[in-house]
């Protein structure tokens, strides 16, 4: 879900604000990777809070760096 939304904002995101949207991904990766077998259970909580980390880079960048289509 999060690598998807990291892919779509090369549609409106210069080529810097894709890298930062795949900057955040790689934690999220390493993460789910680590806990998946001691604490399967926050392995869910971690794509919602990527998904909120990517909407608020979304929103910073359309409002303060003006990125648009």
């Amino acid at each position: 879900m999060v690598l998807w939304c990291s892919v779509s904002t090369g549609l409106f995101a210069p080529w810097w604000g894709v890298v930062i949207a795949f900057a955040l991904l790689v934690p999220q990766v390493w993460l789910v990777a680590r806990w998946a077998r001691t604490r399967p259970r926050l392995t869910i909580v971690v794509p919602v809070v990527g998904l909120a980390l990517w909407a608020g880079l979304a929103w910073f960048g359309a409002v303060v760096w003006d990125w648009s289509p």
